[in-house]
């Protein structure tokens, strides 16, 4: 059996309400296949953590395990700092994974750091969108189609 796609949910958790970080995060991880992707969601664990260093040890090792980075920023307030999810970009960067990323418009692209956005492999604008496919979708079909490539690439594809 091949193992499965570990998706990483990155985004803003204490800058926004709970509302806002836990839904895209479950959207997405009903719309990905379960027999091929693994979400790996910081909400998970985000709360039941007694000290920040638990918190980053496990947010170490989930983004070790990841195989991309999905990140959500269209309910992120303006100008705010994202202490995690910018480091959790990092992380991935560093580690070269694919990380694409959720923006409401082309406007709000242009009040984050150029470090974050040409640090994504590729960003969907929700403003952009047509018909009944929404950002969430649209993510998990780019998600799909990386997840294919690589399993195609490393000749695992069918197994």
């Amino acid at each position: 059996m091949t193992r499965k796609y570990n998706v990483y949910l990155s985004g803003p958790i204490e800058e926004v309400s709970e509302e806002v970080a836990t839904n895209w995060r479950l959207a997405l991880e009903l719309e990905l296949p379960h027999d091929v992707f693994e979400c790996l969601n910081p909400m998970d664990w985000a709360h039941s953590q007694d000290t920040p260093e638990n918190y980053y040890d496990n947010d170490v090792e989930r983004l070790s395990q990841a195989d991309v980075l999905a990140v959500d920023l269209r309910g992120a307030p303006k100008k705010a700092l994202l202490r995690g999810t910018t480091w959790e970009i990092g992380f991935a960067t560093a580690k070269r994974l694919p990380i694409y990323i959720i923006f409401r418009n082309e406007a709000q692209v242009k009040e984050f750091s150029p470090w974050i956005t040409m640090s994504a492999w590729d960003y969907i604008l929700e403003s952009e969108l047509k018909g009944k496919e929404n950002a969430i979708t649209r993510l998990a079909k780019e998600l799909d189609w990386d997840a294919s490539t690589r399993m195609w690439e490393q000749g695992k594809l069918g197994e």
